[in-house]
């Protein structure tokens, strides 16, 4: 896969990702509201692809045929991505609906682009 390349001219959604923050607590320790959860944390373009021929009926074996393929370019500051279980800090919003990540690859560990597998949750 180290010859993967993308048209930059096809990265024409604007999704935005979400990331995960903690709740804050007062001096007390006590839960602020409203802060925690999932929040904006950064706009990109991506090009985005939905399963199609055997990897649609692949996915629908196992139920998960609302997967969607995001390509992204990569970021530094998303780079806790590659963690060990680290995109679960994220979701993608496009078009007023969310994806929860279930898979980041850094192609071929280039730090040039990101494919993420997504699952529509709303």
């Amino acid at each position: 896969m180290a010859d993967f390349n993308i048209d930059t001219g096809r990265l024409n959604k604007r999704i935005t990702l979400q990331k995960f923050t903690e709740q804050e607590t007062d001096a007390d320790g006590f839960p602020i509201a409203g802060s925690g959860g999932y929040v904006d944390f950064k706009k990109v373009w991506a090009n985005i692809n939905n399963l199609f021929g055997n990897a649609y009926f692949a996915a629908k074996a196992v139920n998960e045929e609302d997967t969607v393929n995001f390509i992204i370019r990569y970021s530094s500051d998303i780079s806790d991505m590659e963690e060990k279980d680290g995109y679960k800090k994220y979701k993608i919003v496009y078009k007023k609906k969310t994806y929860d990540i279930f898979f980041a690859d850094n192609v071929a560990s280039a730090n040039t682009w990101y494919k993420l597998k997504a699952k529509a949750v709303n």
